[in-house]
């Protein structure tokens, strides 16, 4: 049960991707002996309480004992997950969502803890750019400002969560702060061969 006082985020781990190109289940796919859920769910949990499933038809969230938000339109990518979670954020008054989808297994509790530090008034969400000086927008921070925006764009067909950020106020944190020796912890594992390179990571460190 978590603490409805507390002034930490909910953590919010998208699980509801198609994964076609990967071929499988990525949520429940291992990475170093553990699922890419499992290990999203525990990087989030230093920063985010609750951590919430977010997308998904919610038989994961009952395996995993974990609240869960259906998708707010179905076929929204992982656009309609974050608004599921951010709107639940803002029902019950809190500060914000840290989200991080499933298929980011390297990111660390550091990295989003150094997301959630730069959040503020200011901003209606904290990005990281990956090495190649793109946004990371499902590894990051948003407000509960930032909902009106992602109902915008559900509501016309606009589901490109990089497109959503050119309508909101946006810190983009420098490649350096998720750069580790070894690689980016900003590794996206969308086939069997990127899936290889995270778990020797894993296991190495």
């Amino acid at each position: 049960m978590f603490d409805p006082t507390s002034s930490k985020p909910i953590g919010g781990v998208l699980v509801g991707g198609q994964s076609r190109r990967f071929g499988a289940d990525k949520a429940t796919t291992h990475v170093g002996g553990r699922s890419m859920a499992a290990w999203a769910v525990r990087t989030l949990r230093e920063s985010a309480d609750p951590v919430v499933l977010l997308g998904g038809n919610g038989t994961l969230a009952r395996r995993m004992a974990l609240p869960w938000c259906a998708d707010v339109q179905a076929g929204g990518g992982p656009l309609s997950g974050v608004a599921a979670g951010l709107r639940w954020t803002s029902e019950l008054g809190r500060p914000g969502l840290l989200v991080l989808a499933c298929d980011l297994p390297l990111v660390t509790p550091s990295l989003m803890t150094t997301i959630l530090s730069y959040a503020g008034p200011d901003f209606d969400a904290v990005v990281p750019l990956d090495e190649w000086g793109e946004a990371q927008p499902l590894c990051a921070w948003y407000a509960s400002s930032a909902y009106p925006a992602m109902e915008a764009s559900l509501a016309s067909g606009q589901y490109s969560m990089r497109g959503l950020l050119t309508r909101l106020r946006v810190r983009r944190l420098p490649a350096e702060s998720s750069a580790e020796v070894g690689g980016s912890l900003l590794l996206n594992v969308n086939t069997p061969q990127e899936l290889a390179v995270a778990d020797r990571r894993v296991r190495k460190e």
